[in-house]
């Protein structure tokens, strides 16, 4: 699970207008055990784009860690 937009939390009084409130870190992580997820990452794209990337491995490493998947011949791997 990932929350994303992590850097609207700097700007509460935007988030004010529109009625909306920031969900914080330990929230995020408590519904992501709620849900099962397997993990929990949170990320802004906008202040660190570079942390997309090492995201998108991270996902990848701990579904793949988690056996989560299916091997189907030839080597491919069912998500």
């Amino acid at each position: 699970m990932v929350g994303t937009k992590t850097d609207l939390r700097e700007n509460l009084s935007s988030l004010a207008e529109k009625g909306i409130l920031p969900i914080e870190r330990v929230q995020g992580e408590n519904l992501a055990l709620e849900v099962g997820a397997l993990q929990y990452n949170e990320i802004s794209a906008l202040q660190h784009p570079e942390s997309v990337k090492d995201l998108l491995h991270q996902a990848v490493h701990s579904f793949i860690a988690s056996k989560h998947y299916k091997r189907v011949k030839g080597g491919c791997l069912l998500l």
